[in-house]
Parts: structure tokens; sequence; C-alpha cells
């Protein structure tokens, strides 16, 4: 699991690591160096060309540190400095003048005179008529021009520096996070650098997992340097990268179908049977020990042929009000929305669903739009899955605003603890309260019809297998991303479809199922 921090957090731990600790600034510079070279060291040999392109705050002393480092390693490796003598941090200064004692190359981007920087004797200037071009000379390229801090549009020079960077064949890694990545967000400001990997000290940052910036990170590998926590962050960001680290529940020997939970799938009204096989049959793939579905007739033929387990009943018999109140009764999770359209008879029974009872709920696709924003009239123990518009509506925010810091949104908005948000995108974000979850799975080929429904599925399932509301959503994002990933390399992204998502959940399980085999052996 990887732990997510803010850039206001970043710097509180930073800040308390030399403080209170007492940990040297310059101490933590050579180890975030260190970080550095192995990476060099991984994908570069003493051949290469090496550069390092280096501000002035502590992100450039990281990369003039490692440049040194390399140097004495017998690399050929050079600095080239976006800074003037007077910019820089007190740690930089004290790297640079390390790096000239030790014979670093450097050179200085930089036009005033009185701006040049010298040796330490003051007898040679540093080179300081660097043309952009030579960048595409270097084989390989370390970016340490911005760190975290970075909140504003890149300017000239390090514009036209970045955008060389980028034009260059060169293999390219940044320290901390890609120049021009807002930490926070991961909004490109004006222009970033494309990295092939990323070396993140001591947690992770949520630009470097949300889009835009993550299309810029390349491989992100986070290595420890010494960072001492001066206590929880106030919110809680973490990714899952393995489905054997997610909370689910084992399946016991001395079990039967009730102890799994019984699932109501309220879904596919109006020739939208699909929608309603999708998130069904997603239910007991995924464990639920009992599924019924209230649907159509036409659903209910289509059900009753691919997938004969199920209990269904149609709203079209003339007792649907009592026989639906049975069902209501009777199940321990309720998912509802996929493909029950937003007419007379879906309000009706979404009104009735809301007033059930302490339930787990799941609610998606049409019950959001029909919720109208009323997010008081969910009941205890909810989840929902909005794509963008529909938590537009929910929140009463723009897409702009969701699209522009979703994490944000979510902190700022004044939501109940006990709704848990799945918010659907390219990097899906699981929220509840001060927790948030990054799914870092999933592929374009997952954006088609049928998907979402699946989703649903598998959450209700994970709801009543006795997971916690955001336990299971979190759990259930990563599954379903993992079964999408598994389907796009076996069908390519373009020729996927839901079904195939379906398909791969047995394989997802048994891998799971072997992890917790395994664990009762210890």
């Amino acid at each position: 699991m990887i732990k997510i921090c803010n850039r206001a957090y970043h710097k509180n731990t930073d800040t308390y690591t030399m403080s209170e600790i007492g940990i040297p600034g310059i101490v933590l510079m050579e180890r975030a160096a260190y970080a550095l070279v192995q990476e060099v060291q991984a994908h570069a040999g003493k051949t290469d060309k090496i550069l390092s392109v280096c501000g002035s705050g502590n992100n450039g002393g990281d990369g003039i540190a490692a440049a040194r480092i390399l140097h004495l390693m017998g690399y050929s490796c050079e600095v080239l400095l976006l800074c003037g003598k007077h910019g820089m941090t007190k740690e930089t200064t004290q790297q640079l003048e390390i790096a000239l004692k030790t014979g670093v190359a450097v050179h200085q981007l930089f036009e005033r005179e009185n701006e040049r920087i010298k040796r330490p004797d003051g007898t040679e200037t540093i080179k300081a008529d660097w043309r952009f071009e030579e960048i595409s000379s270097y084989t390989v390229v370390i970016d340490a021009i911005f760190g975290i801090g970075l909140a504003r549009q890149i300017e000239e020079p390090y514009q036209s520096v970045i955008n060389m960077i980028n034009s260059a064949s060169a293999f390219v890694i940044a320290a901390d996070i890609p120049s021009g990545i807002d930490t926070d967000t991961g909004a490109v400001l004006g222009t970033a650098v494309d990295a092939d990997i990323t070396v993140s000290f001591g947690y992770g940052k949520p630009g470097l997992y949300l889009y835009p910036g993550a299309e810029h990170t390349g491989k992100v590998v986070i290595r420890e340097i010494g960072f001492v926590s001066p206590g929880e962050p106030e919110y809680d960001i973490v990714a899952y990268e393995d489905i054997k680290e997610l909370p689910l529940n084992s399946r016991k020997r001395d079990s039967h179908k009730g102890t799994y939970g019984k699932v109501l799938v309220i879904a596919g009204f109006e020739e939208m049977s699909g929608a309603c096989c999708m998130a069904a049959e997603a239910a007991y793939r995924c464990g639920a020990g009992l599924v019924r579905v209230f649907t159509s007739e036409d659903s209910k033929r289509a059900l009753q042929a691919r997938v004969p387990e199920l209990m269904v009943s149609s709203y079209e018999r003339e007792d649907w009000q009592m026989q639906l109140k049975e069902q209501l009764a009777w199940a321990d999770v309720i998912a509802i929305g996929p493909g029950i359209g937003t007419g007379e008879l879906a309000k009706r029974v979404l009104d009735q669903v809301l007033i059930s009872g302490e339930k787990a709920f799941v609610l998606d696709a049409d019950a959001l739009n029909l919720l109208d924003g009323s997010l008081d009239r969910i009941p205890y123990k909810a989840v929902l899955t909005p794509h963008p518009v529909e938590l537009s509506r929910l929140l009463g925010v723009t897409i702009t605003e969701i699209k522009k810091d979703r994490i944000g949104i979510l902190k700022k908005c004044d939501v109940r603890d006990d709704i848990v948000f799945v918010c659907k995108d390219a990097r899906t974000i699981v929220s509840q309260g001060k927790r948030f979850c990054i799914n870092l799975n999933g592929n374009n080929g997952m954006a088609s019809g049928g998907s979402g429904d699946v989703l649903t599925g598998i959450t209700a399932a994970l709801l009543a297998s006795g997971l916690d509301a955001y336990d299971a959503a979190c759990s259930a994002v990563r599954i379903h991303a993992e079964a999408g990933d598994m389907a796009a390399k076996e069908l390519s992204e373009h020729a996927m479809l839901a079904s195939d998502i379906i398909r791969q959940l047995p394989e997802i399980f048994k891998v799971i199922e072997n992890k917790n085999v395994s664990d009762n052996k210890i």
C-alpha cells in the first residue's frame, strides 16, 4: 500500500525532521541524491553522457549532489544550473561548492554577469553560453529543476529548457516530481517534464497519480531518505498496488450461503436488461451468498438464461409493490440504479428503497440522477458511484472544478461521513470523510457501456461479505480495475467488453484465495 501525502504535509515533515529531530538538511539531500544515483545506475552505463538540470531550490541541490556522486563513481555527468548565485538555498549553494571542488563540470544558463558563479578560488568562471539544443547530446537527464513547492505557471527560460528535455531522446529521471506538475492536483502548470522514472522521496504525492500529471511521471518509485513524521496527516490518502493487500474477508469452511450476505439488485428497467445482467452476475462472481433481482419481464428472461442461480422478479406483476417490500426486508445489501431510467416507476421504487431501513446501499447511474443532489435522502451506510457529471450534480459544483482538483473538492464539500463516494474517472478516487484511496489500475478499454454496472455488482457483493462501506468500495474498485487490465491484455483495449471484465473475476479471486491459504499456513 502506498501512503500519499500532500504538499503541506511534506513540508511539515521536512521542517520537523530538521528542526525537531535534528537531522541536517544536507544529510537529507545526500540521501535523496543517492536514491537518484541508484536509478541512474540501473538504467545507464559508464559510456552514457548524463546531464543534471538543476534549479535554485533544494530539489536542485539533490540534482547537484547526484551529479557529484556519479562523477566520483566514474560516470560522465555534468550540471546545468538554471539560476544565479543569489537565488539558491543554503544547502544547494553548499552542494554546488562541493561539486566544483570535486571537478564536476558545471554550466550556467544565466545572462547577467553579476549572477554568474565562479569556482571557489575565483579564477574560473563557469560556462554561461549554454544553448538549449545541447541537451540533445546527452543520453540521460536528471530533472531537478522544481520540487513539490511549485504552484505557479512555468515561465521562460524554464519552459524552453523543459521543452528541449522532452524533445530529446534521453532517458529522463525526475527528482521527487516531474518539474511542472502541481503536487496536490496533478495539474500541468503550462508545461511539464516527461519523465521515464520519478523518484519520490519519503511518500507518494497526489500529483504523481492523478491525471494529467500521471501522464508525465513514467514509473514512480518511492525511496525512504530519513524523514521523521510529525504525526498522522489530516487526510489519509492511500493507493493499493497489489490486490493481495486489499482488506477482504476470507471464506470459512464452516459457512453456508447465508454467511456471505443477501444482495438485491434493482436494475434493468425499460429494455435495459444488459445493465441488470452485468450487475447481478458480477455480484455472484464476487462471492455474494444469495442474489435476487427486481427488474423488467424482458430482463427476467435474459437473466434466467444467463445466470440460472439468480432469483428474479418483475415489476410488471400486479403485486409488485408488496413483492418489492418483501425483497427489501430480505436483503442485507441493496444495489439500485443501472438501467432503471428516470421515469415515474423508477422514482417510486427509489423512494421505497430509501426508507427500507438500516441496510447497506450501492447507488449508481439513474439512482444518482433521481436524487437530484439531495444527499440528505441517502440512508445509512451508502456507497455512491458517480462519474464526473453525476458528481457535479450531487455536490453542486462544476465539472471544471471537479476536474481541476477532485480531492480538494471532496475535502471542501460538507458531506456525511457515512457516505462513501466512488468518483469514477481515469483515476477513480474513493472518498469517505478524511479518507481517500486512489486507484492506480484500469485502462481506457473500460470506458464502455456496462463497466460501471459490473463495479456496482462487485461493490454490493463485498458489502454483503461484511466489509464496511469504505473498505468494500476500495476493494471493489481495485478488483474491477485488475480484471479490466487482464481483459485488455487478453483482448486489447479496443475490443474488450464489460462482460469480459466479469469473465476475469475468477482469476482475481484465485490469487486472493491463494494468498489467504499461504497466510493461514504461517
